[in-house]
């Protein structure tokens, strides 16, 4: 599959190429989370948007999971397993 095809939105629709630049982001910015942290996840999109085009609902998930959403649950995690201990 050529995926420099598709991320460059060739024969595409645009409402299709917006979606697949999301899409795209978003997987960087996943990627990013399982090298490290928040600030990793931001760098990778970064990249992405600086070769194509910026998404904002991208910018606006991935720092509000990674850093909000995750460190909530990760302590409500820890705490339920040292209660159980």
């Amino acid at each position: 599959m050529d995926y420099q095809g598709i991320l460059n939105g060739e024969n595409i629709v645009k409402g299709k190429k917006i979606k697949k630049i999301i899409a795209a982001v978003l997987s960087a910015g996943t990627c990013g989370f399982g090298m490290g942290a928040t600030p990793n996840a931001m760098a990778n999109m970064q990249a992405i948007c600086d070769k194509y085009e910026p998404s904002v609902k991208a910018y606006l998930l991935i720092p509000l999971i990674g850093s909000l959403f995750a460190d909530f649950i990760n302590s409500l995690t820890i705490t339920f397993f040292i209660n159980f201990l």
